[in-house]
């Protein structure tokens, strides 16, 4: 019988690798380092084109399919899942690269409420880690605070960007929930009126004070003073008509 290879040294093109047990070259079946079945053979050449030839790879674009991974390495042509720049993980994650290692790794971007990674907002972090694309330097967290700046109820971690260009609603304006209004009340349907009024009882109430050294009650109604004084005008007229 004819034998055609001993190993995938003697294969080339778009056969490569050796199936052992024909003694034939073939087509890669996939990158090399994976288990694929006729996986290529050659470190030098260790992506498996569409073509069946093993060879590297020069952009994310080669790597689309049954790879060991989606990013292109463009240093050793090989698909893999480190990542080089945010460009290689999509909009929805970021390239994060920690201290000391050569290559990054995707990961997801922040929801608005976490930290910023690096521990300090800049506009390029926010852009960077965070899904709503902005954080807060007056605490170091994605997305806009209460009273910040806002350009999108997106960027709001209340969910609310105003009319006056700033995240929540301001006192005085209506409301269905706490959570919208910046001072963090929301009573009788309007932000920031709960406790205003003298005594605290809340948005509508109010409370008689009394005079110092327990006279009259500053708040007393009229009708009442009235009252008052005609009970003590018949009682006195009573008192004549009996003697």
């Amino acid at each position: 019988a004819c034998v055609q290879c001993g190993s995938s040294s003697d294969c080339s093109g778009t056969t490569p690798v050796c199936d052992a047990g024909a003694a034939a070259c073939v087509a890669c079946g996939g990158d090399y380092g994976t288990a694929a079945a006729a996986a290529c053979a050659d470190v030098s050449a260790p992506t498996c084109m569409s073509t069946g030839a093993c060879g590297v790879c020069s952009t994310n674009a080669d790597c689309e399919g049954d790879h060991a991974g989606p990013i292109c390495n463009a240093s050793s042509g090989a698909c893999g899942t480190a990542c080089a720049s945010d460009s290689d993980c999509g909009g929805d994650r970021w390239c994060q690269t920690k201290t000391g290692d050569t290559a990054g790794v995707c990961v997801p971007k922040l929801d608005n409420g976490a930290p910023v990674p690096s521990g300090t907002c800049t506009d390029t972090a926010g852009a960077q880690a965070c899904a709503s694309g902005v954080c807060d330097s007056t605490d170091d967290l994605c997305g806009r605070g209460s009273g910040s700046m806002c350009a999108s109820d997106a960027e709001c971690r209340d969910g609310h960007c105003a009319s006056d260009g700033k995240c929540g609603t301001p006192d005085g304006a209506a409301c269905v929930g706490a959570n919208e209004c910046r001072s963090g009340n929301c009573s009788g349907g309007v932000c920031g009126f709960e406790g205003h009024l003298s005594g605290g009882g809340g948005f509508g109430s109010c409370s008689v004070g009394a005079t110092p050294g327990g006279g009259t009650p500053t708040g007393a109604p009229l009708w009442a003073l009235g009252l008052l004084l005609g009970f003590a005008v018949w009682t006195r007229r009573r008192h004549r008509r009996a003697r």
